[in-house]
């Protein structure tokens, strides 16, 4: 569809896209604003000689070692890790490359992209403090812990507060690469320098930067005014930057709202990088609605609420909800139901879990706390998974009814769905993939008598609550009084000893299965319905029941055993 009319054809197609494409990567012939009267941060001559200085072999050595060996393989299959295991073999011929690319700023055609980044992209002398990538030392995380500590403070104090994320269209369906010529030669880099850029640009960093310098000039002139936080020596906070990733903050005004729309439009113009006001969003704190609402009509943009995301975190957000962990559990949760646990053994589901479950939480985890003793308490039950979540008992029904869980065909069902399937006698949710035996129908009798004192109520969300205090909910000082009462430090150094790197897989899972009690033993196959009540003795013949602690404490017969295997072990 182009221009809401239909094209059919091959040359009709061929011109449409040809046209659609064109349009977005010739140059402008359009007259646009110069940024000859803005204040850049500049390169000292010494930092200007450092960057056109010839390529050594020990810089090269150093980019080429810093590439993944396994990504970004070219056409052809090679990627770094056949540059690094051949490295004495072709470092001549990589070095003649670069010595005729710093010679003629020219690169051969066709050549992989992933050679750019042997180039040093800026210096860390004109970065701004706000951007926080880029330069050694700073992390993404720098700019999520300042965005959270304004939100925080604005909350604590009562300020108005006004938020506005800027999202922008790629760089090469927009940017004026005219204007990248001209804030280079504003910061005062070398000519040769600029024609590398020209040769190979890859980012859209000095673009983004032409941005921070207007706001900069803005705050120094009044006419936007900032967020300051603290007291003693305040600190006005105007914007955040990862790359392009774009935070605005200022006090609620409609002077801050109009500069910002007049900014960006500016930006826009001579930057040639355009702000889709449409995807962005404008955010307050102790802001009315009815004023957020006008003020995003003005701006073109939708209004977002706290918690908002930015950088992959949530901003504003309580990390002592759990609520607030949702998206993250929903995450593992859709995982794992695409996962047939049941058809690989422990080691291999460790593994997994190990190598890929693990990694998802590892980004919140790294700047967010997470709280722990925490249950689904039910209203409607429309929000709770009726055999996953933890919502009756001390367990998830999957682990306390494990065997009815694997045989039920309605394992991702809600509570308020089991309960209109029913589950009472004769219920349609009781539906499984083959007739039961008889002790696992004494299993479904036990867990309906279960839910037999289960009422739902119809008006009320379900929400997640704190197990040691019900009423009171979660708190500092009773997360202190928990783990000192379970004392806590000896079972986590136990965990630590089983699950040591250095500790044979299969000793790690039989450690683990032995101090969780999750051993095949006699009782626990009598708890499980597997054997009679009767077949509850000691396999060694001693005349005790046969439970962990008898059988690797208390049992003469099996210790013996084990010292005999043991010698047998050490002497062979």
């Amino acid at each position: 569809m182009v221009d809401n009319q239909r094209v059919e054809g091959v040359q009709p197609i061929h011109q449409a896209v040809y046209a659609h494409f064109s349009s977005h990567y010739k140059a402008s012939c359009v007259d646009q604003p110069q940024v000859d009267d803005l204040q850049f941060s500049t390169l000292f001559p010494s930092e200007g000689g450092t960057l056109v200085k010839p390529f050594s072999v020990e810089e090269v050595q150093i980019a080429v070692w810093d590439c993944d060996s396994y990504k970004s393989p070219g056409p052809d299959g090679v990627n770094f890790g056949f540059l690094k295991e051949f490295w004495a073999e072709l470092k001549s011929d990589i070095m003649r490359f670069l010595s005729e690319f710093h010679r003629n700023d020219r690169l051969t055609k066709g050549i992989n992209s992933t050679f750019i980044a042997l180039i040093p992209k800026v210096v860390g002398s004109v970065v701004s403090e706000v951007q926080s990538v880029f330069v050694a030392e700073r992390q993404i995380l720098d700019g999520i812990l300042v965005a959270n500590e304004v939100v925080d403070d604005a909350r604590r104090h009562r300020k108005e507060l006004v938020l506005f994320k800027v999202d922008f269209e790629k760089a090469y369906d927009s940017v004026d690469w005219r204007y990248l010529d001209d804030v280079m030669r504003q910061m005062a880099f070398p000519v040769l320098w600029q024609k590398w850029i020209k040769e190979c640009v890859s980012t859209a960093t000095a673009s983004v930067l032409g941005l921070n310098v207007m706001m900069r000039s803005l705050v120094q002139a009044k006419l936007f005014t900032g967020y300051s936080i603290g007291t003693g020596s305040p600190i006005e906070i105007s914007h955040l930057q990862f790359a392009d990733d774009t935070l605005l903050l200022g006090v609620k005004s409609w002077a801050n709202i109009c500069t910002l729309w007049g900014i960006l439009v500016l930006f826009e113009s001579v930057s040639g990088l355009k702000v889709n006001f449409h995807k962005s969003m404008l955010v307050g704190v102790n802001v009315a609605e009815s004023w957020l609402a006008e003020a995003a009509t003005v701006l073109g943009c939708s209004v977002g609420k706290v918690p908002f995301m930015y950088l992959g975190l949530p901003i504003g957000g309580d990390p002592r909800r759990v609520s607030f962990w949702e998206p993250v559990v929903n995450r593992i949760r859709s995982r794992l139901t695409i996962w047939k646990s049941r058809f690989l053994s422990f080691g291999g589901r460790l593994i997994l879990l190990k190598s890929v479950l693990t990694s998802f939480p590892v980004y919140a985890l790294s700047f967010f706390k997470a709280p722990s003793g925490i249950e689904r308490k039910v209203g409607s039950g429309e929000e709770t998974f009726f055999w996953s979540d933890l919502w009756l008992g001390g367990a998830p029904l999957c682990v306390r009814y494990r065997r009815l869980f694997d045989l039920s065909l309605n394992m991702m069902s809600t509570v308020a769905e089991m309960s209109a399937l029913g589950w009472g006698g004769g219920g349609e949710a009781w539906l499984w993939r083959r007739q039961l035996w008889a002790w696992e129908e004494e299993m479904v009798e036990e867990c309906r008598a279960l839910l037999s004192d289960v009422v739902l109520q119809v008006n009320v969300t379900d929400y997640w609550g704190w197990r040691p205090d019900p009423s009171g909910g979660y708190s500092v000082r009773g997360m202190f009084d928990l783990l000192m009462s379970r004392g806590g430090q000896a079972v986590a150094a136990t965990t630590d000893v089983i699950w040591h790197k250095q500790v044979p897989l299969k000793v790690s899972v039989a450690a683990w299965r032995l101090l969780r009690n999750r051993l095949p033993t006699k009782d626990n196959l009598v708890r499980r319905h597997i054997i009679s009540q009767g077949a509850h003795l000691c396999v060694a013949g001693c005349g005790a029941p046969e439970t962990a602690q008898h059988m690797f404490l208390s049992c003469i017969r099996t210790i013996v055993g084990f010292n005999q295997k043991l010698d047998w072990h050490l002497f062979s």
